[in-house]
This record gives C-alpha cells, structure tokens and sequence, in this order.
C-alpha cells in the first residue's frame, strides 16, 4: 500500500453557521472553478473545510488508486480524544453530502464528533470522468460476477482492501475508536454494506444501507443471510436501512423481503430502522436519507423513557472524579465534576455517547473546553436490572465509577 503525505488540514474551527454550511458545501464539492473568474484565469481547487485527502494505492485491487478523504472534527486539535470512525463509499459523489449532514446535525447537539472518511476515486465528472466512476463501483461494490455485466464481483477483494490496507491505515493515523466504525452505502454501495455485514461480523458496528441494490445476481444477498443464520445465533450491530417510494417495484421488493427476514430471525443484539424516503425516486432517496440515518444511528436508540431512572446515580472513579448521571424528560444527562450538564444519546440500551462538541467550541464558553474528551458510557447493568457500575471513555482512556448508594 502506497500512501502519499496528507495535506494540511484547515481550521478546526471552520464556519460558524450551519445554515451555510448545509446549503453550501454540496455544491462547493463540485465547483472547479470561482464564479467570478475571467474566462481562462486560473482557478484554486474547492476543498472541504478540515479536510485531509491521501492518496491510496491498493495491494488487494492492484493499481487501483483510491482517494482518501478524512474530515476531522473541531475538538480533534483540542483534546486526545478517541472517535467514531463513518466510512462513506461513493466519496466521488456522496462525501460532501455526508459532511454538510454531519456538521448541520452535531452543530444542533443531536450526535456526538465524528471522523467522517470518504473512499473515492478523485474523477472529474466535468471531464468525462462518469464512466469510471461508474465501472469502477460497478466492479468493487458488487459481490459476484454476473453475466452480461463484465467486470462485476470484486466486492471481496474491496473488503480486503479495507480489512487490510485502509482500515489500518486510518486507525494507525488516527485517533479512532476501532469497536465503533460505520460504513454507509447505496444502491450498489447498500449492496456492498449488507454484504459486508454478513460476510465479515465485526468489521464494522453500524451499517447505513440506502436504496441497496438486494436484486443483484438474483438476490444472492437472501443466500448470504440464510447461510449467516445458520451460523449464528445473534447478529449484534445497528442497521439503518432506507428506500424512495418512487423507486421501482425491482428495488422495492427485495428491500422489503430483506427487511422482513431480518426481523423475522428475532436476533437479539439487532437493531434495525427501517425509514421510507417519501415521494422519492432512486437517486434522490439516497441523498435524502443522510440526514435522518446519521441522526437515528448516532442521536439515540428507542429506550423506554422510564427505564433511564435505571441509569441516573452518582458515580465515583478511583481517581476521586465523579459523575451525576440523571434524567432529563426522556433523556439523560451528565455532570462531570460539577460541570454543566452533558446530554448522553444512547447507541445501545447500555451505551451512552457524549453530544458535546463543535457547538460548545464555536460558542468560545473556555469552561467547556476541558470537556470535550469525553467519550462515551458503557453502562453495567446488575441481576436486577439498574447500573451498578460505567466504565468512562475519555481521552482515548477507560476508567470504571461505582455507583454510590445513599
């Protein structure tokens, strides 16, 4: 694997106004040159705020080149903070869309900091660059060779591009949490994604599978999932999962076959959200999904609102650090050593994230600062059902509180 020197990255501040920054960025992504040029003055490359591009010339697919795109957050030069790591396939087209969701929602305080990395190819699509672009996902994105569709099943070797070579990669560059990595996909790139899951469990925790093309190969994914089932006994991640009203009876069909089976199997440790995009065709649907995926997957699992009393306690850490969990309506929060409360969204019925971030740094309130390295909660529930214990993610560390009893 050939890696070339990342670029400097911009302010980890970057604007100040989601409205713009949601609007902007998707087209900024695809501008090549400034509006206001004169024909043929030269033209500065449009680039993603706090972004880092590397170039990636892969073993496992040989001479292929991919372009890496890492957005980090606003907290990454502030703290040695761990993040969630969401990998975004179709980066060519899909990247700058992931991004502007991202920064609109944790500015509003529904998710917590994330990395966000793209795994594109850098083609210019103003310059004919369509066709590979397509080929290219065509042959990596699919799992089987179909006749009629010459360079298709390369989907494995793809996986070991990851598995091997970029996954890595990131993790050794990166301050990341390695047990919480997403991938989000569509269409061929759904594919991949449901694939993904069944054919190597733990790769990745969270999967967002939009509009996914199940019909491929005469819908060999249900093979796939048989044969999982047959394996195993739970299948322990989170599965966002979405498709356009108006897209064909083709697409239609075996999303809600594939949906219905997973739901049917009763796994355990599944969690499974189903969302329709409304009055939406393929392309659309995709698009559209971003937002409600990032925040149902990362913003908070269904929790019994009543069950958080289960959570809520002062918890002391051997380090004399304490911290005041309690519930807020239907949600909880956190004081750390007396500091202003922190809302928690749950990923899991036992694991809280923190949301604080880029809003708490764009508001310049220095007494927030020391905490942005606060990571997650890993509540231990006990034979009767309340926690008994956390364990503390912070700055890249774990640290175990007891709960104290009155």
């Amino acid at each position: 694997m050939k890696v070339d020197s990342p670029r400097r990255p911009g302010s980890p501040h970057g604007s100040r106004s989601p409205v713009l920054l949601a609007s902007a960025l998707v087209i900024a992504s695809l501008a090549t040159a400034a509006a206001q040029e004169k024909p043929g003055a030269a033209a500065e490359r449009v680039t993603l705020n706090g972004t880092r591009v590397h170039t990636i010339t892969s073993k496992a697919l040989p001479s292929s080149e991919f372009r890496i795109s890492v957005s980090l957050p606003w907290s990454y030069q502030s703290s040695q903070k761990r993040y969630p790591v969401v990998y975004v396939t179709d980066a060519d087209t899909g990247f700058a869309l992931a991004y502007a969701a991202y920064q609109a929602i944790q500015l509003d305080g529904e998710i917590p900091e994330l990395i966000l990395v793209g795994i594109g190819y850098g083609v210019d699509f103003t310059n004919n660059g369509f066709s590979t672009w397509s080929m290219r996902r065509s042959a990596e994105l699919t799992p089987t060779a179909v006749k009629g569709r010459p360079g298709t099943g390369d989907a494995p070797r793809f996986v070991r591009f990851l598995q091997d070579e970029l996954l890595p990669f990131i993790d050794a560059n990166y301050r990341t949490q390695p047990d919480d990595r997403t991938i989000v996909g569509g269409s061929f790139g759904g594919l991949f994604a449901a694939y993904t899951m069944l054919r190597h469990p733990g790769l990745f925790q969270q999967f967002i599978v939009r509009s996914p093309s199940l019909w491929w190969d005469d819908r060999m994914m249900f093979g796939l999932e048989s044969e999982y089932a047959a394996a195993h006994k739970d299948l322990p991640v989170t599965v966002y999962t979405s498709l356009g009203t108006l897209e064909t009876e083709l697409m239609r069909s075996s999303w809600r076959d594939f949906v219905r089976v997973l739901g049917e199997r009763h796994y355990p440790g599944l969690r499974l959200i189903v969302a329709n995009m409304e009055d939406a065709r393929h392309a659309t649907a995709i698009g559209m999904s971003l937002y409600p995926a990032l925040k149902a997957v990362f913003g908070g699992t269904p929790v019994d609102s009543a069950a958080l009393d289960r959570y809520a306690g002062r918890y002391v850490f051997p380090t004399g650090d304490t911290l005041v969990v309690s519930r807020s309506d239907t949600s909880l929060v956190a004081a750390w050593n007396g500091e202003p409360d922190l809302k928690l969204a749950a990923r899991t019925p036992t694991r809280f994230s923190f949301t604080t971030g880029q809003g708490e740094l764009a508001s310049g309130d220095a007494k927030l600062l020391p905490l942005v390295g606060l990571e997650r909660l890993d509540f231990t529930l006990s034979a009767a059902g309340s926690a008994d214990s956390v364990v503390l993610s912070r700055d890249g560390r774990s640290f175990i509180g007891t709960r104290a009893h009155p």
